[in-house]
Protein backbone atom coordinates (compact mmCIF):
# COMPACT_ATOMS: atom_id res chain seq x y z
CA UNK A 1 0.00 0.00 0.00
CA UNK A 2 2.55 2.14 0.65
CA UNK A 3 4.66 1.79 -2.42
CA UNK A 4 1.35 2.37 -4.40
CA UNK A 5 1.26 5.79 -2.04
CA UNK A 6 4.80 6.82 -3.48
CA UNK A 7 4.34 6.10 -7.02
CA UNK A 8 1.18 7.93 -7.20
CA UNK A 9 2.76 10.83 -4.99
CA UNK A 10 5.59 10.53 -7.57
CA UNK A 11 3.33 11.03 -10.31
CA UNK A 12 1.45 13.74 -9.23
CA UNK A 13 4.69 15.52 -8.83
CA UNK A 14 5.68 14.96 -12.42
CA UNK A 15 2.80 16.22 -13.65
CA UNK A 16 2.64 19.50 -11.44
CA UNK A 17 6.68 20.29 -12.40
CA UNK A 18 5.40 19.83 -15.80
CA UNK A 19 2.83 22.06 -16.09
CA UNK A 20 4.67 24.56 -14.29
CA UNK A 21 7.35 24.72 -16.51
CA UNK A 22 5.04 24.56 -19.29
CA UNK A 23 3.23 27.38 -18.29
CA UNK A 24 6.04 29.17 -16.78
CA UNK A 25 6.10 32.65 -18.31
CA UNK A 26 2.71 33.16 -18.15
CA UNK A 27 2.17 32.59 -14.37
CA UNK A 28 5.40 34.88 -13.92
CA UNK A 29 3.97 37.15 -16.27
CA UNK A 30 7.97 37.34 -17.65
CA UNK A 31 7.00 36.47 -21.15
CA UNK A 32 9.26 37.47 -23.95
CA UNK A 33 7.02 38.61 -26.75
CA UNK A 34 8.28 39.97 -30.18
CA UNK A 35 4.54 40.74 -31.39
CA UNK A 36 3.43 43.81 -32.53
CA UNK A 37 -0.28 44.63 -32.18
CA UNK A 38 -2.37 47.70 -33.75
CA UNK A 39 -5.37 48.88 -32.67
CA UNK A 40 -7.20 51.85 -34.35
CA UNK A 41 -10.20 53.69 -32.49
CA UNK A 42 -12.56 55.30 -33.45
CA UNK A 43 -13.85 52.82 -36.40
CA UNK A 44 -15.66 54.99 -38.16
CA UNK A 45 -14.47 59.09 -39.11
CA UNK A 46 -14.72 61.68 -40.74
CA UNK A 47 -12.21 63.37 -43.03
CA UNK A 48 -10.77 65.64 -42.44
CA UNK A 49 -9.94 64.23 -39.25
CA UNK A 50 -7.70 61.74 -37.31
CA UNK A 51 -7.87 58.27 -35.32
CA UNK A 52 -6.00 57.17 -32.16
CA UNK A 53 -3.70 54.35 -33.24
CA UNK A 54 -2.52 52.07 -30.35
CA UNK A 55 0.50 50.03 -30.52
CA UNK A 56 1.65 47.56 -28.20
CA UNK A 57 5.03 46.92 -29.35
CA UNK A 58 7.46 43.54 -28.46
CA UNK A 59 10.26 44.60 -30.56
CA UNK A 60 11.08 48.41 -32.62
CA UNK A 61 8.81 49.94 -34.25
CA UNK A 62 8.94 52.28 -36.60
CA UNK A 63 7.08 56.21 -35.65
CA UNK A 64 5.75 56.36 -39.25
CA UNK A 65 2.47 55.30 -40.34
CA UNK A 66 1.48 54.74 -43.59
CA UNK A 67 -2.48 54.14 -44.31
CA UNK A 68 -3.36 50.99 -45.99
CA UNK A 69 -6.88 51.14 -48.26
CA UNK A 70 -9.22 48.15 -47.50
CA UNK A 71 -5.93 46.83 -44.96
CA UNK A 72 -4.23 45.68 -47.99
CA UNK A 73 -2.78 48.41 -50.08
CA UNK A 74 -0.49 51.15 -49.48
CA UNK A 75 -3.04 54.30 -50.14
CA UNK A 76 0.25 56.88 -49.94
CA UNK A 77 -1.02 58.80 -47.07
CA UNK A 78 1.85 58.81 -43.98
CA UNK A 79 1.95 60.61 -40.69
CA UNK A 80 4.71 60.16 -37.74
CA UNK A 81 2.59 58.31 -34.63
CA UNK A 82 5.24 59.19 -32.35
CA UNK A 83 9.08 60.81 -32.04
CA UNK A 84 11.88 58.58 -32.82
CA UNK A 85 11.36 55.08 -32.53
CA UNK A 86 10.00 53.04 -29.88
CA UNK A 87 11.77 49.70 -28.73
CA UNK A 88 9.28 48.16 -26.74
CA UNK A 89 6.18 48.82 -25.50
CA UNK A 90 2.72 50.12 -25.60
CA UNK A 91 2.34 54.10 -26.89
CA UNK A 92 -1.08 55.97 -28.24
CA UNK A 93 -0.07 58.16 -31.21
CA UNK A 94 -2.58 60.35 -33.90
CA UNK A 95 -3.06 59.44 -37.14
CA UNK A 96 -4.32 62.50 -39.13
CA UNK A 97 -6.08 61.73 -42.90
CA UNK A 98 -6.66 64.67 -45.11
CA UNK A 99 -9.29 65.36 -48.04
CA UNK A 100 -7.98 62.51 -50.22
CA UNK A 101 -9.74 59.48 -48.33
CA UNK A 102 -12.56 58.43 -49.98
CA UNK A 103 -15.63 58.02 -47.42
CA UNK A 104 -17.21 54.87 -47.18
CA UNK A 105 -14.23 53.13 -47.80
CA UNK A 106 -12.39 51.17 -45.28
CA UNK A 107 -8.41 51.89 -44.15
CA UNK A 108 -6.47 50.51 -41.64
CA UNK A 109 -3.04 52.15 -40.27
CA UNK A 110 0.31 50.13 -41.36
CA UNK A 111 3.29 50.08 -38.63
CA UNK A 112 6.57 49.54 -39.84
CA UNK A 113 8.98 47.39 -37.33
CA UNK A 114 12.76 47.41 -37.77
CA UNK A 115 12.65 44.18 -39.20
CA UNK A 116 10.92 45.31 -42.53
CA UNK A 117 7.38 43.79 -41.48
CA UNK A 118 4.62 45.56 -41.62
CA UNK A 119 1.44 45.59 -39.16
CA UNK A 120 -2.15 46.78 -40.09
CA UNK A 121 -4.35 47.67 -37.37
CA UNK A 122 -7.84 46.61 -37.21
CA UNK A 123 -9.72 48.50 -39.99
CA UNK A 124 -11.50 51.85 -40.02
CA UNK A 125 -14.17 53.73 -42.11
CA UNK A 126 -14.26 57.24 -43.27
CA UNK A 127 -17.78 58.72 -43.29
Amino acid sequence: MERNNKTLLIAVLIMLLALVSLNFNNISGKVTNDQVQVTVSPTSVGAPGCVNVFVDAGKTVECTANLYLDGTRAFGLTDRICSGSINSGVFRGEFCLDSRVEPGTSYAIGVNTRDGDVVLSNTFSVY
